[in-house]
This record gives structure tokens, C-alpha cells and sequence, in this order.
């Protein structure tokens, strides 16, 4: 691998994560209550500590418990994971959600988030290499 092909690698890892410490990612959330499908949405970033997503749920008392379902890649297949939340910040930019669940749990949620963004990381850097087509030989 080049050196400019590191440099960027390198800068991918780091623009995906956010402030928070937070993968970058776009994943597909439905958020339950009492046992109900509420709405889906989709995630903007996912850590350990909890997730952001795309939607409004300021109608909803702050601290209000909630329960996600999620999938993230794995080497063959995915992972769904069903999480308890509560609403923590919401406006029109998107929700907080903070991550309510036992350390066995947490520990689960970590590895696979590991080998999910390595998954996003590998498929953009191949979706990023160029693409020539065969030499041709002229004998």
C-alpha cells in the first residue's frame, strides 16, 4: 500500500468517529416501548455508552425508557442486538439515546463494534481503489 493510500486510510479511521467517541455509521434502528414498534429510524452514530439518530423524539419526557433493535455486520452475517434506552437530548437534529444494560451485555456490544467498523473501514477502502482494466499484451 502506498504512503498517500495509508494517509488517507488513516484519515477515514478518524473521520469516523464523532465528538462523543462514536462510530460514524448509517444502521437501521426500530425503537419499541411497553413492547410496541414506536417508529425506525436510522442511526447516525453508535457507541458504547449509547446511539444517535435521525429522529424528532422531543414529544417524548426526557429520561422516558425505550428499548432499540439494531444490526451490526459481522464477518458473515450480522448481530441483532435489542438494547433498553432512555431519551437522554432531543430536537430537531436528532435524538440522544443512552444505553441501559448489563456488562455482559456491553462487552458484546463492544467486540461487535469493532469488527463492524472494520467491515466499513475494509469495504470503503476497496470501494476507493481504482478499478483499470486488464493489460493488454502484444506479442
Amino acid at each position: 500500500m502506498s504512503f498517500a493510500r495509508k494517509v488517507h486510510v488513516l484519515l477515514k479511521q478518524e473521520d469516523s468517529v464523532d465528538d462523543a467517541g462514536r462510530l460514524k455509521t448509517a444502521v437501521d434502528v426500530a425503537i419499541f416501548c411497553f413492547g410496541y414498534r414506536l417508529m425506525s429510524a436510522r442511526a447516525t452514530s453508535i457507541g458504547t455508552d449509547g446511539l444517535t439518530i435521525d429522529a424528532d423524539l422531543s414529544r417524548l419526557p426526557t429520561h422516558s425508557y425505550l428499548e432499540v433493535s439494531f444490526r451490526l455486520r459481522r464477518e458473515v452475517g450480522s448481530r441483532l442486538f435489542r438494547i433498553p434506552v432512555y431519551r437522554h437530548q432531543a430536537g430537531a437534529d436528532g435524538t440522544e439515546l443512552l444505553f441501559v444494560f448489563p456488562e455482559e451485555q456491553q462487552e458484546e456490544l463492544e467486540d461487535a463494534l469493532e469488527v463492524h467498523q472494520a467491515m466499513e473501514l475494509n469495504a470503503y477502502s476497496k470501494s476507493r481503489e481504482p478499478r483499470y482494466p486488464p493489460e493488454i499484451r502484444r506479442t
